[in-house]
């Protein structure tokens, strides 16, 4: 009975709607539950949780996207070598970081771009969103790699936890 329900739990399968969900709801309480109870002035640092905990959404979101098997070509090729099969463990997080790195960037433009046009044409979004100096930027993206780095590490070891319980319970039922 335990067997079965272990094979339920399958993260490599994943749907891409739960860290969408969870990036929406990260996205309102960082940008508008901070910034109405203006969190971002009392602690300092917050900016920095929020983009770590923003890489480990975004590493589920991609693991899911990049290493996972999906219906579609399923079995062939193509789908085996972007199934992560391919790729060493250390390939697979030098990919892994360089998609939340490159999310984080297009974030940190957004940011930019708000900060020099939305003052002007648009004050309202400029309260909730608007962007730091160079500093700031910089400790963003290394936030956001380190919780995209995070993600694959919890990830690859949930992985071999998995496996060593599969196992040991295989092992039990076959005493």
């Amino acid at each position: 009975m335990f067997q079965k329900n272990m094979n339920k739990i399958n993260f490599s399968k994943g749907s891409l709607l739960y860290p969408i969900i969870a990036g929406v709801l990260l996205f309102l309480v960082g940008v508008f539950v901070s910034g109405f109870y203006e969190l971002y002035y009392k602690l300092s640092y917050l900016d920095i949780i929020y983009h770590f905990l923003g890489g480990i959404v975004l590493g589920w979101f991609f693991y899911i996207l990049i290493f996972s098997k999906r219906e579609v070509g399923q079995g062939d090729e193509q789908s085996e070598r972007f199934a992560g099969k391919n790729f060493s463990v250390s390939m697979q997080l030098f990919i892994l970081v360089s998609a939340v790195c490159f999310a984080g960037v297009i974030w940190e433009y957004a940011e930019r771009l708000s900060t020099i046009y939305a003052s002007i044409h648009a004050p309202w979004l400029y309260y909730w969103f608007s962007g730091g100096n160079l500093n700031d930027t910089l400790f963003d993206l290394l936030a956001d790699m380190f919780g995209g780095a995070f993600f694959f590490g919890i990830r690859k070891s949930m992985h071999k936890v998995r496996y060593i319980l599969h196992s040991l319970i295989k092992e039990s039922d076959e005493n």
